[in-house]
């Protein structure tokens, strides 16, 4: 608490000088500051509560929440010499109530892990202690403060994990694992994991990227931008405290969320996005051969695939020039597994459907 008031007044003040807090943002500080006392009467509500602002600032978009399972609790074989500042405050089981607000608003709700990356009775003690708030299966997971070593997936996949999402950095953005499609980890058998590009503290405290808002967009866009031709996930954290006083990220996430609405991608939760990479693992490519000769089909055994997965077809017999490089035009056909694609004329017959490389996206 002594951080925060030092943070929100004179660390308010320098960065309103250094042009990183606009003098609303940092009176707002101010303001909080002042009205601590009337929160701890409870006679102002708690400007740190997170899940009505993020409900609201989201509308009807799914989320994961990650939560620590057991307060108080620093961990085992923590780095450093503040270990024991990794414990929490707050106590899950006294949060059901909002969980369960959370669960029927479409939001999934996973383990913020203490242990569970190098033991795997803890890691399960700390599924079930969630699973048990929750009343349901709890299946992905979070270490908290990144932990992890070589063992950890299949130590997490023992546990009972079907995903992880600690592929991340605390001090920058971008691609931890060098990639943004979901994949599975060396030495797991089915655990996936959720690679995540985008913290909040890494964008904007001090003794990180330290960015301006400007900073931050710019940067952002190159990663939208980086999604949206190549594919995979955009996967974003944000703190539940970054809404509010002192850090007020909040504005910046709600921006984020917009202009990803405004491109009409698909939103879900880390369960679903997970979900959907798993389907499309499962599907394969075939030869045939019939009357017709050889041909290339595709196979699929499951559910059906929602949003359809893009097959892409390319002909090497008719080429374009982009950016006086030669490159070769396609088709994508939309599938979601059980219907039949017609993979032998695309160019021929869908010319409508060609599509100019540069200006072209997949999921």
């Amino acid at each position: 608490m002594l951080g925060f008031v030092y943070r929100a007044t004179i660390g308010s003040l320098h960065n309103f000088f250094r042009r990183r807090l606009p003098l609303r943002q940092a009176l707002k500080n101010w303001r909080a500051v002042a009205s601590l006392p009337f929160v701890y009467f409870g006679w102002v509500k708690d400007f740190w509560e997170p899940f009505d602002w993020y409900l609201k600032a989201e509308k009807d978009l799914p989320s994961t929440y990650f939560l620590v399972p057991f307060k108080g609790k620093s961990g085992e074989k923590v780095p450093g010499q503040n270990g024991y500042t990794r414990a929490v405050a707050y106590e899950v089981g006294e949060h059901s109530e909002a969980l369960a607000m959370l669960r029927h608003a479409g939001s999934e709700i996973g383990v913020h892990g203490i242990d569970a990356w190098h033991s795997v009775d803890s890691g399960t003690n700390e599924r079930n202690k969630i699973s048990g708030v929750i009343g349901a299966p709890a299946t992905g997971i979070r270490m908290h403060w990144l932990l992890q070593d070589r063992n950890t997936a299949v130590v997490l996949e023992k546990s009972g994990y079907v995903y992880d999402s600690t592929a991340g950095y605390n001090n920058t953005v971008g691609y931890w694992a060098g990639t943004s499609q979901v994949y599975r980890p060396l030495n797991a058998k089915e655990l996936l994991e959720l690679p995540v590009e985008i913290q909040d503290g890494a964008l904007f405290y001090p003794q990180r990227l330290d960015l301006s808002t400007s900073g931050a967009e710019k940067l952002c866009r190159s990663l939208i931008g980086n999604a949206e031709k190549f594919g995979g996930v955009l996967t974003t954290i944000w703190h539940d405290r970054s809404h509010a006083p002192e850090r007020l990220w909040g504005e910046f996430y709600t921006g984020l969320i917009q202009t990803l609405r405004s491109m009409g991608v698909w939103f879900g939760t880390a369960g679903a996005i997970v979900g959907w990479f798993g389907q499309r693992r499962q599907a394969h490519f075939v030869q045939i051969q019939d009357s017709d000769g050889v041909r290339t089909a595709l196979r699929y055994e499951g559910p059906e695939i929602q949003p359809p997965l893009n097959v892409r077809c390319y002909s090497a017999s008719i080429q374009v020039t982009v950016d006086d490089n030669p490159a070769v035009r396609f088709v994508d056909i939309p599938w979601n597994g059980k219907s039949t694609p017609d993979l032998k004329t695309p160019l021929g017959l869908h010319s409508s459907s060609v599509q100019d490389p540069a200006l072209s996206s997949t999921l």
